[in-house]
């Protein structure tokens, strides 16, 4: 882990609409990766640059009941 910290953030796999976590952390160096969805394979994200995101996971986000 690097001094800056970790937020974590949520991503929608655009074919599937599962939603996954992930960790964004600032790095010192330069990061480049791509995720893809664990149901159908789609690419959820690609990045590259001074952030770097690890620790996918699926979850489930609550929605406000009426």
């Amino acid at each position: 882990m690097s001094n800056y910290g970790e937020l974590s953030v949520y991503f929608a796999c655009p074919h599937c609409h599962r939603v996954y976590t992930a960790k964004q952390e600032r790095k010192l160096g330069r990061a480049h990766g791509c995720f893809r969805c664990g149901a159908c394979r789609t690419p959820v994200h690609e990045w590259t640059g001074y952030y770097d995101f690890t620790d996918w996971r699926p979850t489930r986000l609550k929605t406000k009941s009426a």
